[in-house]
């Protein structure tokens, strides 16, 4: 079984994060795609960021009926910040007979130099991004990562909390029960 890991806040989850889970299955041949939700991301500012467990609900909302997408809470069982390497050594551990594939976008590539433990994260799993447009992937990381493609979706976590705050409509960029979850419980304004 080969199974996609794809990470993030998802502070919202919206279709562009339904999109690259569907482009790697067929891209990659995958089985089905774990959602990770950070618990702590080590990169981000807490205090910008929505409670575990509203994004936790969000994503629930968003991936209904899907089976082929599953959600793991192995990130917010955890004390501290989420490293990707801790994350997949836990997968590992709880599933020694699955290989995984560790989802990401063209740009990252470049940031992996910086993250935790690099190198081990090569090793332990294939790690597989998405080719965006404008962007040529770069560093020292380039030749290890199999690349694949996806119709560029134009929707960001970013762009819908904006659009939030200024009361613009939000309908089309994320499943309708999210869309709904966010305005009964004002998120983001």
């Amino acid at each position: 079984m080969l199974s996609g890991i794809l990470g993030g806040t998802f502070d919202p989850p919206h279709y562009g994060h339904i999109a690259l889970a569907e482009a790697a299955i067929r891209e990659l041949e995958l089985n089905r795609v774990i959602f990770i939700p950070a618990n702590i991301p080590p990169h981000k500012n807490t205090k910008m960021i929505s409670s575990k467990d509203h994004r936790f609900d969000m994503l629930k909302l968003s991936l209904e009926g899907r089976e082929e997408f599953v959600i793991s809470d192995i990130e917010y069982r955890r004390e501290g910040p989420s490293y990707t390497i801790d994350t997949i050594r836990g997968l590992k551990e709880q599933s020694p007979d699955v290989d995984f594939c560790f989802l990401l976008g063209v740009d990252n590539v470049l940031e992996m130099e910086e993250w935790y433990h690099p190198e081990e994260i090569f090793e332990a799993v294939t790690v597989a991004a998405v080719n965006r447009p404008g962007f040529v992937p770069e560093g020292r990381f380039v030749s290890k990562v199999r690349y694949f493609d996806m119709e560029p979706v134009d929707i960001s976590s970013t762009m819908i909390r904006e659009k939030v705050r200024g009361g613009e409509n939000i309908t089309g960029l994320l499943h309708p029960s999210v869309e709904r979850y966010i305005i009964e419980n004002d998120l983001y304004r």
